[in-house]
C-alpha cells in the first residue's frame, strides 16, 4: 500500500507540473486541473506517512524506474520523514484546494510552480542519499523563486524574487559543502552513513555548515530579510505554501542531522539558543509595526520560526547534557510549534485570498473592514489569528507552552553556559509572546472590526464571488485547516503519541510517553511538575463563555442585545476637517487643514483607527529593536511627523557588505590584464591552493 501511494503521488504530482507548463492561459476551464492533481499528489504522500507511522522498520524507495537509483535506494521512508509527510502533505493538499479559488491570479508559472515545490519538498524528506537532498535542496529554491517571481509587476518583484534565489543558493552552497565533508569522511553518499564520520571537528563543521544552511531556508537572523521582501511577491495561496510547507525542510533537516550526527557543539547549540529568541523577538516586532497584510505575516513566520529554532536548540542541550526529560521537552516542543505554524500560517495566508481581493492591495488601512463581505474567510481568518497569537485553547497556545515549558528546565542542568542561554531566550520568548498579542489584535480590529471607507461602502455585483465548484473547494480546503487547528488541540494527548512515533529514531518513545500522565492530560517535562489538558480546556471554556453571556443579558434586562453605535477614540484616527492623516505603508503623518475623508455623501465623522496610529506606541517602546527614527519636516503650509523604521540586520550587515563587496570588485578588474602569462600564473597560484586544501582535509 506504501508503495501504491508513492508511486501514484510522484507521478501525479509530475502530471500536475507537466500540466502547469502545458496548458494555455487561455483554457480557463483547465486552469485548476495543476491545483486538483497537486492537491491529490500530496494527499496520497501524506497517506504513505501516516500508513509508516502506524507500521514498524524503514521502508526503502526505489526509483530506478525513472532512473534515479545511482547504485542504491534513492529514498528512505522511515519514521521520521513519515513524521514530516504526515505533517506538510496534508496541509499542501488543502493549500492546492484553497488556489483554485485565485481567480486573479492566472499566471501558467503558478501552477507549474506550485507543483515544483511540493515534490521539490516531498524529495528532501524522502531522501536518502546526499545527491537526492542536495537536488531536492535546490529545486525548493527554484520553486519558492518562481512563486515569487510569477506576479511580478515592477522592479521591485523582480528584486524581491532574485533575494530569495540568492538566499537560497547561499543555503545550498552551505548544505553542499556540509554534505561532502561528511561523505569524504564516512566514504558513502548515503545520508545514514554520516554518522560513521567519527572525528568531532569535522562534525562541528558540519554542523555548523548544514545548520546554516537549515536557519537561512527558515529565515533565522541574520538572514531573514528574503522572507518579507519575498513572501508579498506571490499570490496569497502561493505564500501559505511558501510559508506553511516550504519552511518544514529545514525543520526536517536539523532534526534528521541531529539524528545522524548527534547534537552540535556547544557554541553551536549556544547560538542556536540566542539567535531563536532573538529571531522571535525581531519578527514579532516588525510584525507589530508593519501596516502591509502580507509583511506582516511574513515577519509572523520569521517570528514562529524562532520559537521552533530555539526549542531545537533546547532538545540539543538535553543531548549533550545527557537529560533525556530536557530532550524530549524540546523535541515535542519545538514540533508541536512546527505543525501549529504549518496550519495557522497556511490558513492565515489562505484566507487573505478573498480579503486582498476587495481593495486590489494588502495595506491593512486600504483593506479596513473588508473581510465583512465575506464571512467565511472572515470566521478563518479569525481562527488563525487566534492560533499564531497563543490564544487558548487553539494548537498555537498549546505549542508555545511546551516550548516555555522546555525553557523552564534549566534548572535540571550543570554548570552556567546553558542555564544561562536558555534563561536568557526563555526571557526573549516571553516577551516575543507578549507582543504577538499586541499585534494581532491590530490584525483582527482593522481587515475585520475596522470602519469602512467611503469606497468600499459601496456595493456592486463586482464584489459578489460567485459560487462555483472553484470556489467550493477553495472554501473546504480553507475548513479543513481551521478545523484542523482546533481538533489537534482537542486531542493534544493523541497528538503526541503520534510524535513520539516519528521521532522514536532520535530519542525513545518512553521518554515522550512519559509526558502523558492521563488520556486528557500533558505534562512536558515531569510527572508533577505542571499540567494541562486542552480537551478540557474548551469544556472549560465554553461554559464559562456561556454563563457570562448569560449573565451580563440577565443582569442589563436584555439591553445588552441590542446594539448601540458611539463615535470612537480620536486619537490615532483618520478625521475629516483639521486631522491627523497616517500615510499607510510609509509610517508618516502629516497635519492638514486641508484634506477631508468622508465615510458616506452625507457624513463626515471619524472613519477610524490606521495602522500606522496604531503601532505608533510600539515604534517607540522597541525603538531599540526597530531602530526607529523621528522628526519633524516643516513642508508650509503643511508640517509633517515622520516615525521611520528601519531593520538593523539591512542597515548595519548587508548594506555595508554589499558596499564592501562592489569596491572588491572594482578592485579585481584590474586583475583582467588580459595577458596570457598573468592567468597562467593565476592558474597556479589556485592549484596550490586546492592542494593544500586537500592536504589539510586529508
Amino acid at each position: 500500500m506504501i508503495a501504491i501511494c508513492l508511486t501514484a503521488g510522484l507521478f501525479i504530482l509530475l502530471a500536475g507540473l507537466l500540466a502547469g507548463l502545458l496548458l494555455p492561459p487561455s483554457m480557463i476551464r483547465l486552469h485548476g486541473v495543476p491545483y486538483i492533481l497537486s492537491s491529490a499528489g500530496s494527499a496520497l504522500f501524506g497517506v504513505a506517512g501516516g500508513l509508516e507511522l502506524s507500521g514498524s522498520g524503514n521502508y526503502l524507495v526505489h526509483l530506478s524506474v525513472i532512473g534515479l537509483e545511482f547504485g542504491h535506494p534513492a529514498g528512505l521512508l522511515d519514521h521520521l520523514s513519515g513524521l514530516f509527510l504526515l505533517i506538510t502533505c496534508p496541509v499542501a493538499s488543502m493549500l492546492s484546494l484553497v488556489a483554485l479559488g485565485s481567480y486573479h491570479d492566472r499566471s501558467r508559472m503558478t501552477p507549474a510552480s506550485f507543483n515544483l515545490l511540493v515534490l521539490a519538498v516531498v524529495g528532501v524528506i524522502l531522501s536518502a542519499n546526499a545527491f537526492d537532498f542536495v537536488l531536492s535542496w535546490e529545486l525548493v529554491t527554484v520553486g519558492v523563486s518562481l512563486l515569487a517571481l510569477a506576479r511580478r509587476k515592477d522592479l521591485r518583484g523582480m528584486r524581491s524574487s532574485w533575494l530569495a534565489a540568492v538566499t537560497g543558493k547561499g543555503s545550498g552552497a552551505m548544505l553542499l559543502l556540509g554534505v561532502l565533508l561528511l561523505s569524504v569522511h564516512s566514504h558513502s553518499l548515503v545520508i545514514a552513513d554520516f554518522s560513521f564520520a567519527a572525528s568531532t571537528t569535522i562534525r562541528g563543521i558540519a554542523w555548523a555548515l548544514c545548520g546554516g544552511a537549515f536557519a537561512m531556508k527558515m529565515g533565522i537572523v541574520p538572514f531573514q530579510p528574503w522572507m518579507p521582501a519575498a513572501y508579498p511577491q506571490a499570490s496569497a495561496s502561493s505564500r501559505a505554501l511558501m510559508a506553511g510547507v516550504a519552511i518544514n525542510v529545514g525543520v526536517y533537516g536539523l532534526w534528521r542531522f541531529l539524528d545522524i550526527l548527534g547534537a552540535p557543539p556547544v557554541p553551536v547549540v549556544v547560538a542556536i539558543l540566542l539567535l531563536g529568541g532573538i529571531t522571535a523577538l525581531v519578527g514579532v516586532s516588525f510584525a507589530a509595526v508593519e501596516s502591509d497584510l502580507a509583511r506582516f505575516i511574513s515577519w509572523s513566520s520569521v517570528e514562529n520560526a524562532g520559537i521552533i529554532f530555539t526549542a531545537f536548540g533546547v532538545a540539543c542541550v538535553g543531548e549533550i547534557e545527557g537529560s533525556h526529560i530536557v530532550m524530549a521537552a524540546g523535541l515535542v516542543a519545538a514540533t508541536l510549534q512546527c505543525i501549529a505554524h504549518a496550519f495557522g500560517k497556511s490558513l492565515l495566508f489562505g484566507s487573505t485570498s478573498r480579503i486582498e481581493s476587495t481593495g486590489n492591495s494588502t495595506s491593512l488601512d486600504t483593506l479596513n473592514s473588508s473581510a465583512r463581505k465575506f464571512p467565511v474567510a472572515r470566521v478563518f481568518f479569525i481562527i488563525g489569528c487566534l492560533s499564531l497569537a497563543g490564544m487558548p485553547p487553539l494548537t498555537g497556545f498549546v505549542s508555545e507552552w511546551f516550548v516555555m515549558e522546555s525553557l523552564a528546565q534549566l534548572f535540571r542542568l550543570h554548570g552556567l553556559v546553558f542555564p544561562l542561554s536558555m534563561g536568557f531566550a526563555g526571557a526573549l520568548i516571553a516577551l516575543t509572546a507578549g507582543i504577538a498579542g499586541f499585534a494581532f489584535v491590530r490584525l483582527l480590529g482593522i481587515p475585520i472590526a475596522g470602519r469602512r471607507y467611503h469606497l468600499q461602502e459601496l456595493t456592486s455585483h463586482r464584489d459578489r464571488v460567485p459560487i462555483s465548484i472553484a470556489g467550493v473547494a477553495s472554501g473546504f480546503g480553507g475548513g479543513v485547516l481551521a478545523v484542523g487547528i482546533i481538533v489537534i488541540s482537542i486531542v493534544t494527548p493523541l497528538e503526541i503519541r503520534i510524535i513520539a512515533s516519528g521521532l522514536s529514531g532520535i530519542i525513545p518513545r518512553s521518554y515522550i510517553l512519559a509526558s502523558l500522565p492521563s488520556p486528557f492530560v500533558v505534562d512536558p517535562a515531569a510527572v508533577g511538575y505542571s499540567v494541562l489538558s486542552p480537551s478540557w480546556l474548551w469544556l472549560v471554556f465554553g461554559v464559562i463563555i456561556a454563563l457570562v453571556l448569560i449573565f451580563t443579558v440577565i443582569m442589563s434586562g436584555g439591553g445588552y442585545l441590542h446594539t448601540r453605535a458611539v463615535e470612537p477614540w480620536q486619537s490615532a484616527a483618520t478625521t475629516a476637517g483639521d486631522q491627523d492623516i497616517l500615510v499607510a505603508g510609509s509610517s508618516t503623518m502629516q497635519r492638514s487643514p486641508t484634506v477631508a475623508i468622508t465615510v458616506d455623501s452625507e457624513s463626515t465623522t471619524p472613519v477610524g483607527y490606521t495602522a500606522d496610529g496604531y503601532a505608533n506606541i510600539m515604534k517607540s517602546i522597541l525603538g531599540i529593536v526597530l531602530r526607529s527614527r523621528k522628526s519633524v519636516q516643516v513642508e508650509l503650509p503643511q508640517t509633517r511627523y515622520v516615525h521611520e523604521v528601519r531593520d538593523p540586520i539591512i542597515t548595519y550587515l548587508y548594506r555595508p557588505l554589499g558596499r564592501l563587496l562592489l569596491r572588491l570588485a572594482h578592485a579585481a578588474r584590474h586583475l583582467q590584464s588580459g595577458k596570457l602569462n598573468v592567468y597562467i600564473i593565476y592558474m597556479f597560484l589556485v592549484l596550490i591552493a586546492l592542494l593544500a586544501v586537500i592536504r589539510f582535509i586529508n
